[in-house]
C-alpha cells in the first residue's frame, strides 16, 4: 500500500471543498454545510485509513507505480517487468445521493481490486422531486485498476506494439 498521513489527506480534501465553494455564486447558502462536509470528509478517511483510498491535491495527477524503486531492482519479480512507471489519471466527477452511498461506491470499488484517488468530495445543490433544494455529495476521483501495475503490457489495448521484421543473412 502507497504511504498515507491522514491529517495532510484531511487538510487537503477540506482546503479542496473550501477552494471550490468559494467559485460559486450560491457560496453562502453551501458554506451552512461546510461543517457538515468537514466532518464528513474526516470520518471517511479515517475510515479508509487502512484501505487503498488516496487524496491527490489537482484534478489531474500522475500516479506512480505502487512498488515505486523496487521496479528497478536487479531480481526483479517477473509480474513487473515492463509495467508503466506512471499512469496520469483526470478525475471525474460523479453524483452520489447521500454520504452512505458514496461509501458504499468507494468499498464496492476496493472490492474490484482498484486504487480510488479522490481530488473533492463537494456539495452539489439539486431540486428533489418534491420541489425541496437539497445538497447532495458529488465525488471527484479517479479509480485504477491493480492489474495495470502487475500485467504484460502487450495486453494493454492503448500500447502501441512495434513489430521489428528480423533480417536473414
Amino acid at each position: 500500500m502507497r504511504s498515507k498521513n491522514l491529517t495532510e489527506n484531511i487538510t487537503t480534501l477540506t482546503n479542496n471543498l473550501i477552494g471550490y465553494m468559494t467559485y460559486y455564486q450560491d457560496m453562502e447558502e453551501q458554506l451552512e454545510h461546510l461543517d457538515e462536509y468537514t466532518e464528513f470528509i474526516s470520518e471517511f478517511l479515517t475510515e479508509f485509513r487502512n484501505d487503498r483510498v488516496y487524496v491527490t491535491e489537482q484534478p489531474v495527477v500522475i500516479i506512480p507505480h505502487p512498488e515505486g524503486m523496487r521496479r528497478f531492482m536487479v531480481d526483479l519479480d517477473p509480474d513487473l517487468v515492463d509495467t508503466p512507471m506512471s499512469r496520469a489519471v483526470s478525475h471525474m466527477s460523479q453524483y452520489m445521493h447521500s454520504f452512505e452511498r458514496l461509501k458504499e461506491v468507494v468499498r464496492l470499488e476496493l472490492n474490484l481490486n482498484r486504487e480510488v484517488f479522490i481530488y473533492n468530495i463537494y456539495p452539489f445543490r439539486h431540486m428533489d422531486d418534491d420541489g425541496e433544494i437539497r445538497y447532495r455529495p458529488i465525488i471527484r476521483w479517479s479509480k485504477l485498476p491493480l492489474e495495470i501495475w502487475y500485467k504484460d503490457l502487450s495486453s494493454d489495448p492503448f500500447m502501441v506494439i512495434k513489430k521489428i521484421k528480423k533480417h536473414e543473412l
